[in-house]
């Protein structure tokens, strides 16, 4: 099956629909993110941008997945409900903040894609984020290390939002979704993990094709020149209605109104610096294949949003990255194309650690960072190449299961950020005592100090203020 793009995404019937109000949230469209577009000051912009790429896989992501083999720690139960299995028992059993090098010969499987880049893998574990709940996916509080960030309705900024804001660039953000073929074909835009404050989702692309057209139109040729060009024009017409209507209005009207107004500024900004940016998307655009048009499987799309994304971050549209593998729901996740595969959707989930499902879909996910990471290293920036001064952190919406508790949380960490952390470390922390138990939270703090904006804490409101201690991640830092 072939798409019609002009079909699929009639832009100019969506602004006409905005225009008259019948959308009524122009807030749909990652085009559209007015607040987006506060800079910060000079000072904390660097000289050479850092990039982060968030990886979250739905279902869960087991401390064994990302363990070297050589260690030999008792865990507890994986959630699940296999007879014989326990149920989310006592987890890992260390007393004292285990600190020791990660070799590459003792990779476990899943992550053997990673094992040329060991010098620089991170692994930390054991981060509590019991608080916020993750229990069958914790959407939003994921990212933002809140309790009471609703999976429909986040409450806080999230930490990819959170950078996004340092480190300026025409897409702040980044995010992509992904779920069954059918949903991503349906609804083009996903909102599931990231936000730029209360009731402020961030919303992502689930359909390649679309992220492909909104990214690199201007630099196309033919019908897709073109139709950029009709896009922009149709946007300056309407946009110079809506502040001919905001002149007319009341005041109480126009705080109303203003929301609009900004949005269709920020759209126009961002038309602005896409066209200026032509001839550096036309050498950085992937090239839309059947992955793009025709996918088989999901893993065609999958893969396409990974071209998709690697070429932003190489064209320089965008500093950070968020992809939602299954958006953070627990029965979404199917892997057609991955051969082999017995479980799907919340039976997925329930699987067994060590069941070769698991080891499949991390492994395939592992591939996919392996690919990008060669994409980024073949970019020479300064003295090195992109890959320098680029974060990519693996983890899940879920924690370490399906049927989480959230306090053994592991992430796993690939790039220094220019020296600024260390690497080629595999890093668990006790549960307890307190002083030496860290949060989730304390390590979205080390990454704001690793970006250059240190912070006391990220996230840790007064209501669990006494889970942890002020300040980043210590064993981390260079």
């Amino acid at each position: 099956m072939t798409f019609d793009l002009r079909a699929d995404f009639d832009r100019r019937a969506f602004m006409k629909n905005v225009a008259i109000g019948a959308a009524g949230g122009l807030a749909l469209s990652p085009l559209a993110q007015p607040h987006l577009f506060a800079n910060p000051p000079a000072a904390q912009t660097p000289v050479r941008p850092k990039r982060f790429v968030f990886f979250l896989q739905n279902q869960g992501l087991h401390p064994v997945h990302c363990r070297p083999t050589s260690l030999r720690i008792r865990d507890g139960g994986y959630g699940g409900s296999i007879p014989g299995i326990a149920y989310d028992t006592a987890a890992e059993d260390i007393e004292r903040i285990m600190d020791v090098p990660l070799v590459a010969g003792e990779f476990p499987e899943s992550m053997t894609a990673l094992a040329p880049w060991a010098r620089k893998v991170t692994v930390v574990q054991s981060l509590n984020g019991k608080h916020i709940r993750a229990y069958h996916g914790a959407g939003y509080a994921a990212l933002g290390g809140a309790q009471f960030m609703s999976p429909s309705a986040p409450s806080l900024e999230t930490i990819d939002c959170t950078l996004a804001r340092l480190l300026p660039a025409p897409f702040p953000l980044l995010a992509f979704g992904w779920q069954g073929l059918t949903a991503m074909r349906s609804a083009p835009i996903s909102y599931c993990s990231s936000a730029w404050g209360r009731h402020m989702p961030a919303p992502g692309y689930s359909n390649p094709l679309m992220a492909h057209r909104d990214l690199f139109g201007a630099g196309g040729s033919g019908q897709a020149l073109a139709e950029f060009q009709n896009d922009t024009d149709s946007l300056a017409r309407v946009s110079e209605d809506i502040r001919i209507m905001d002149r007319r209005l009341s005041r109480p009207e126009r705080a109303l109104f203003q929301p609009l107004v900004d949005s269709y500024e920020a759209m126009s900004q961002r038309r602005r610096q896409l066209a200026g940016m032509a001839e550096t998307l036309r050498r950085h655009a992937p090239a839309i294949t059947e992955k793009f048009t025709a996918p088989r499987f999901e893993t065609d799309w999958r893969e396409a949003h990974f071209e998709v994304a690697g070429s932003a971050l190489i064209a320089g549209l965008t500093n950070v990255v968020t992809i939602a593998n299954g958006m953070c729901n627990v029965d979404r996740g199917p892997f057609d194309g991955l051969e082999g595969m017995t479980k799907w959707g919340h039976d997925f989930g329930h699987s067994p650690p060590q069941s070769p499902d698991w080891i499949k879909v991390h492994s395939y996910n592992m591939r996919m960072l392996a690919n990008l990471i060669r994409r980024l290293e073949a970019v020479p920036e300064g003295s090195g190449t992109m890959m320098d001064n680029t974060l990519i952190v693996y983890t899940s919406c879920h924690a370490e299961s399906q049927h989480s508790r959230g306090d053994r949380w592991p992430f796993v960490l690939i790039g220094d950020l220019g020296g600024r952390l260390r690497t080629g470390r595999y890093v668990q922390y006790p549960m307890s005592p307190r002083p030496l138990s860290r949060t989730i939270n304390a390590l979205y703090a080390t990454l704001l100090h690793a970006a250059g904006s240190p912070r006391d804490h990220f996230n840790l409101v007064s209501s669990i203020r006494g889970l942890d201690r002020l300040g980043p991640l210590e064993e981390l830092l260079a």
